[in-house]
């Protein structure tokens, strides 16, 4: 078996457009490391920078046949990366508006009637994506972002550790972000 690691970027470029999977996997072994340390920093949290690094990999080999023959891998890299950044750091601060305005909704008396409308939808729809969740990922959601219980008091109710708590809130707000982005721009 040929090993690609002593190849130029460019010349691994040229295998990968003809079709060349271990010319990817060579790309992805050294570019992964470093993007994912750029990424780790940008978002601050590491789980969040492997999904971010993952989709950039994936759209770089579906676009692999249509990439320009004299492109600089490492800035490719470093632009996907940002744009993924910036993306899941807008998504994040839409579904975080949302969630403060029907905590607000919640707590706060009876609002216009039009408002109160669309406030009784996004609670609906809120409420039913909720419900979808995974038990344990439910119940840790609820004592962090409704009950506002921190980590440590949630992994002491539920016997579990601080991470795996980290763990479910932050696959419930990747979840409950997904599944409510477009209503959310619809309405807000």
């Amino acid at each position: 078996m040929e090993d690609f690691r002593n190849y130029t970027d460019s010349a691994l470029l040229e295998l990968l457009k003809s079709g060349n999977s271990r010319a990817f996997d060579e790309i992805y072994h050294r570019y992964w490391p470093v993007m994912h340390r750029l990424v780790s920093r940008m978002l601050g949290d590491g789980d969040l920078a492997n999904d971010a690094v993952q989709d950039v990999f994936v759209s770089f080999w579906e676009r692999r046949s249509t990439l320009s023959d004299n492109l600089s891998l490492k800035h490719y890299f470093y632009a996907a990366a940002r744009n993924q950044v910036l993306m899941r750091i807008r998504s994040s601060q839409i579904a975080s508006r949302y969630l403060e305005t029907l905590r607000n909704v919640l707590q706060s008396g009876t609002p216009a009637a039009d408002e109160s409308l669309l406030n009784a939808e996004l609670v609906a729809r809120f409420e039913a994506e909720l419900q979808h969740l995974p038990p344990k990922m439910r119940e840790a959601f609820k004592l962090s972002r409704i009950a506002e219980n921190s980590y440590k008091e949630i992994a002491e109710k539920m016997g579990i550790s601080d991470n795996t708590v980290k763990h479910h809130i932050s696959d419930a707000l990747k979840i409950l972000r997904k599944k409510l982005t477009t209503f959310i721009f619809l309405f807000l």
